[in-house]
């Protein structure tokens, strides 16, 4: 959130030049902006890899994160064979897994 209200506040001293400030005012709010930009497009780089290529989860450590990763959970086990046993004796299931 500070970083975008810097993106927000300094560009908008570029957008009114001299409005708010002098030059040196203009000259801070264009490295503010520039420094918090490229900030921001890195943090959103790392973020789309970090998310997408680089995220291994041990299974033991994070079970929700391998469930995520591979599709199954030990819950959705444990509840699809509650539902099993729920039906009488020869009736269709009326859970099936989803694979």
């Amino acid at each position: 959130m500070l970083g975008g209200g810097a993106v927000a506040t300094s560009g908008y001293f570029l957008m009114f030049p001299f409005y708010a400030t002098d030059i040196a005012g203009m000259q801070l709010a264009q490295i503010v902006h520039g420094c918090v930009a490229v900030l921001f497009v890195a943090a959103m780089l790392a973020h789309i890899y970090i998310g997408t290529i680089a995220w291994k989860a041990p299974s033991r450590r994070w079970p929700k994160a391998r469930s995520t990763r591979i599709g199954r959970n030990s819950i959705t086990g444990l509840w699809l064979d509650e539902e099993k046993n729920k039906a009488p004796a020869g009736a269709t299931p009326r859970a099936t897994p989803a694979e």
